[in-house]
């Protein structure tokens, strides 16, 4: 008999979701991490390609000819097949400069990849927490509608008996038709969240499934000064922005390799249709085989890798404003986000103070309204200053958490 219950806790616990299973699933499930993850394998093509100028190339071919006057050094029709193995021996070191470009390009890629990771929980977190705030508000409603019933069934006898006026009794119906459309609104408002929380996750949250609470508490202590130096040293963002920077540089290299000697290496091999002599003399193997060693120095090319040259220092200098740029606004940001923690935290205590004075608050009016010491009004300033409260401090809980990770992504920890 004891086996039902085992069973139904263990399918329970298996359509719930935790916020860290959460953010699994959408690590999983996001489009944007994908995209992601794809620009970091295009970039790793790049490093690929980059690497070929150390790999020998391979050629073959054929030829066929039909000339309708020859000579004694030409015949028609003629053929031959050809093989050509060429391998680069110098470049100006411009192949080594090109694959550090296409390495810190990737690099970058990776860097952007694991911002877009944390931004992607953090955005999981919000979403996750505003489902949590409007699951309390829910049951917020749900307690201030049932008191509101439980005063007005109440206020109504009392009416009835002619204690009270009429007028009381309406003002505890207007309140608490109120507090249904307030219910009514708080279950929209969660049904939106759950919603928005599948759409970062990246799935449809099943109607089963059941989104856990967690102790949602966390802290920043320390310094703005010490947050803004890990915020410089730790942000991918700007972390992808020196590779880029470092990447022009080894670009700008790639071009001053083209002021340099190139020396490859070539060997042919040909098979011709067959055999041909002049006298005594073989004026065409039947197969041949030759290496060489070529070597070329472009002396003047329209002034091309000075403007390269020029194109790359510009965006070079761009880079650098960008980064500049980067580096204010992620100042201000953790500023922001500072000081919204420090507020949250603030908000937090009062709320808390506030729940404590307005429970006790309502009780005790409650018990002075019960004996008629106070009137309906009292009562219904002292229900709506609860609701107030408890909602204020749900909020305040989950907005203190959502605050400080915030100061955390920030300062990319």
């Amino acid at each position: 008999m004891r086996v039902f219950p085992l069973l139904l806790i263990t399918t329970v616990s298996l359509w719930s979701l935790t916020i860290d299973a959460a953010i699994e699933r959408a690590m999983a499930h996001s489009p944007s991490i994908h995209k992601a993850q794809s620009e970091v394998r295009y970039a790793q093509s790049g490093e690929l390609e980059a690497e070929a100028g150390y790999h020998p190339t391979l050629d073959a071919g054929f030829n066929w000819q039909d000339v309708d006057k020859t000579t004694g050094f030409s015949y028609s029709p003629a053929y031959y097949y050809d093989l050509t193995a060429k391998y680069n021996l110098f470049r100006g070191f411009a192949d080594k400069a090109r694959i550090e470009a296409r390495s810190m390009e990737t690099e970058a890629q990776r860097l952007l990849l694991t911002a877009q990771r944390s931004d992607l929980r953090l955005q999981v977190i919000n979403a996750y927490t505003i489902y949590l705030k409007a699951e309390k508000t829910l049951k917020t409603q749900k307690d201030e509608l049932s008191s509101l019933t439980r005063s007005y069934d109440d206020t109504k006898s009392r009416y009835e008996q002619g204690m009270i006026a009429k007028n009381e009794l309406l003002l505890i119906d207007v309140q608490r038709l109120r507090a249904e459309q307030a219910l009514f609104t708080a279950k929209s408002n969660l049904a939106r969240s759950r919603e928005n929380l599948g759409r970062y996750i990246g799935v449809v949250l099943e109607p089963t499934e059941v989104i856990e609470d967690f102790q949602a508490d966390a802290v920043i202590s320390e310094e703005l000064d010490v947050l803004l130096k890990k915020t410089y040293a730790n942000r991918s963002e700007l972390q992808a922005l020196y590779r880029l920077r470092d990447a022009l540089g080894a670009e700008r290299e790639v071009v001053t390799g083209t002021y340099y000697p190139k020396v490859d290496l070539q060997a042919d091999y040909t098979i011709n249709d067959e055999e041909r002599n002049f006298g005594t003399s073989v004026i065409q193997h039947k197969e041949l085989f030759h290496t060489m060693v070529n070597v070329s120095w472009n002396l003047y090319n329209g002034r091309a890798n000075e403007a390269q040259r020029s194109a790359i220092l510009e965006k070079m200098s761009g880079q650098d404003a960008e980064i500049a740029s980067m580096k204010l606004d992620l100042r201000y940001q953790l500023r922001d986000a500072y000081e919204a923690y420090r507020v949250s935290e603030s908000a937090k205590n009062v709320a808390a103070r506030a729940k404590e004075s307005a429970e006790e608050n309502y009780r005790i009016t409650s018990d002075r309204y019960e004996y008629g010491q106070v009137d309906t009004l009292n009562l219904l300033t002292a229900q709506s200053d609860l609701t107030a409260a408890h909602n204020a401090y749900n909020n305040a809980y989950y907005d203190l958490y959502t605050a400080a990770k915030a100061v955390e992504r920030i300062s990319g920890e």
